[in-house]
């Protein structure tokens, strides 16, 4: 007896199509774990002697940048760490304490990060400041950061002069936002 074409050919399909599979094992994707990891940068600014000078040349120690930054929408739950980020260059005969405030909505300081010294004639200085777990909530009321750059009194007594002008700091900020995505 000839079996017609058409069975054959649904019967090798079908063989084919359960022979090439296996069972999948949903369970596996409670396992599964995404780890984004966010950069935002912050601010940046290179700022030379004329900078720190007023219109009578007298010195202007301290130099401050605000920007708005709000971090609201990062998804709190699945916060894993957070690290401030910056990057410094001092050519400068001088020391320099930098420093970073969160300001909330109402214009108010909430958290200050520990000041950095940034040493004479520095090259690439980084610093990492990891914010404390029972802090994150400062992030999510922060709506501005504010950054203050102050040039430190010289040892010898000293001063800057306008003709100092290849000397320079620069500062570069960002924030790394670690997220852990496990229990989705």
């Amino acid at each position: 007896m000839k079996i017609p074409f058409k069975i054959t050919s649904i019967l090798l399909a079908l063989f084919l199509i359960l022979s090439c599979t296996k069972d999948i094992d949903i369970d596996q994707l409670d396992d599964i774990e995404i780890n984004p990891t966010y950069l935002i940068t912050l601010v940046y600014f290179k700022l030379y002697a004329p900078d720190f000078l007023d219109s009578v040349n007298t010195e202007v120690p301290i130099q401050v940048d605000i920007v708005r930054a709000s971090m609201s929408d990062i998804p709190q739950e699945y916060l894993k760490k957070i690290e401030f980020n910056i990057v410094t260059t001092n050519t400068f005969n001088r020391d320099f304490n930098a420093k970073i405030v969160f300001i909330d909505a109402n214009q108010k300081p909430i958290y200050e990060l520990t000041p950095i010294l940034i040493p004479t004639n520095s090259i690439e200085l980084e610093t990492i400041i990891e914010i404390p777990a029972e802090d994150f909530h400062f992030i999510f009321d922060t709506e501005y950061f504010a950054f203050f750059l102050q040039l430190l009194p010289s040892n010898d007594g000293s001063t800057i002069s306008p003709t100092d002008g290849d000397s320079y700091v620069e500062f570069k900020s960002f924030v790394q936002i670690f997220l852990k995505y496990s229990d989705i």
